[in-house]
C-alpha cells in the first residue's frame, strides 16, 4: 500500500521531511519581515527593543525553527516581536504551534536547553571593575576585622599577677676576724677560774633589695593601649597618646603590659630602653627593684 493508502506513513514522511529543513511556508517569518520593513527597522534596531538576539530574529522571519532556542522560548520570541512590531499575536502563535507543536517539535530536531541563555548585551566594562573592586574590598575588611579582633583578644588577656619579692634570710656567719677559742687551754694561775668567753656573732645582714626601688618612665610617640600594676596593684588601664609622659615608682616592681609597643618609649632607673616591641606589637614587661632591666 502507498503513502496515500497508509495515513500513519504518510505522517512519518512528513515528519522526516520537515526534519530535514523542506517543511511548507508557514507565513509566520513572511508576517514579521513585512511589518519590519514596514516600520523601517533593522535587525539590530529590532534586537535593541526586544533584547532578542538579532540571530534568532533572522531564524524567525526565515522559519529556521531548528536554530532557535526551546519551544516555550520561541514562542515568547514570536509574542515579542509581534507587539514591538503592532500585529495580532494570536494567529502567528497557533501557525507556530501547529507547525512544530507537540510530537513535531521532537521531530523537526528542536534543541534542548542545555546551557543559561545569554543576554543580548554584555556588562559593561565599567561594571565589571566596581564589582571586582567590591570583592577586593570585602576581602581586605575581613583580613582587617581578624587581625582587630586578634590584638583586642591579646589586650583583654589579664598579666600575670606581680608579688614583691621577698628577702631570704641568711643563716648568721661568724664575723671577720673573730678569735677562735683554743683546743685545751689550762687556768692560767694569775686568773684562777676563768675560762674562755664564745666567739662574737655577726649581726644579721639586711635583705638584698630593702630600701631600693624600681622608677618606670614612660613617653608615647604614638597612641597606645596601656596597663600597668605597681607592686601588685593595678594602677592605669587606658589609652596614652604622642607626647605624653607618664612615671610610676615601686618598691617590688612595675608590670607594663603595651598594645602598640612600638609606639612607646621606656626608662627605667634612669637607663633609656626605647621600645620594647614593634608597631601594633602587644608585649609585656616586669621591673624589679635591685634587678637590672
Amino acid at each position: 500500500m502507498d503513502a496515500e493508502g497508509n495515513p500513519r506513513r504518510a505522517r512519518n514522511i512528513e515528519r522526516v521531511t520537515m526534519a530535514r529543513g523542506d517543511r511548507a511556508p508557514t507565513g509566520i517569518g513572511a508576517a514579521l519581515r513585512a511589518a519590519r520593513a514596514e516600520r523601517g527597522l533593522s535587525l539590530a534596531e529590532l534586537q535593541a527593543r526586544t533584547k532578542i538576539r538579532a540571530r534568532y530574529l533572522s531564524a524567525l522571519e526565515e522559519e529556521r525553527f531548528a536554530d532557535l532556542p526551546p519551544y516555550p522560548f520561541a514562542r515568547g520570541f514570536v509574542q515579542a516581536v509581534a507587539v514591538e512590531l503592532g500585529l495580532d499575536p494570536a494567529p502567528l502563535l497557533d501557525r507556530l504551534s501547529a507547525a512544530v507543536g507537540g510530537a513535531d517539535q521532537r521531530a523537526a530536531g528542536w534543541q534542548r536547553l542545555d546551557s543559561a541563555i545569554e543576554p543580548a548585551v554584555r556588562p559593561s566594562r565599567l561594571r565589571r571593575l566596581a564589582m571586582w573592586a567590591i570583592g577586593v574590598v570585602v576581602v581586605v575588611g575581613g583580613a582587617l576585622m581578624i587581625y582587630f579582633a586578634q590584638q583586642l583578644r591579646e589586650l583583654s588577656r589579664p598579666a600575670t599577677p606581680v608579688t614583691a619579692p621577698q628577702a631570704a634570710t641568711p643563716a648568721p656567719a661568724p664575723a671577720a676576724g673573730a678569735p677562735v677559742e683554743p683546743a685545751a687551754a689550762a687556768p692560767s694561775p694569775e686568773a684562777p677560774g676563768s675560762r674562755n668567753e664564745p666567739p662574737a656573732r655577726a649581726d644579721s645582714p639586711t635583705a638584698p633589695g630593702s630600701g631600693e626601688a624600681v622608677a618606670v618612665d614612660l613617653e608615647a610617640t604614638g597612641r597606645s593601649w596601656l596597663r600597668v600594676v605597681v607592686d601588685g596593684q593595678e594602677v592605669f588601664v587606658g589609652f596614652i597618646t604622642g607626647g605624653e609622659r607618664r612615671r610610676w615608682e615601686a618598691r617590688g616592681s612595675v608590670a607594663v603590659r603595651l598594645g602598640n609597643a612600638g609606639a612607646v618609649a621606656v626608662t627605667v632607673n634612669g637607663r633609656a630602653l626605647g621600645s620594647l616591641g614593634g608597631p601594633g606589637e602587644v608585649v609585656t614587661r616586669v621591673f624589679r627593684a635591685g634587678e637590672a632591666p
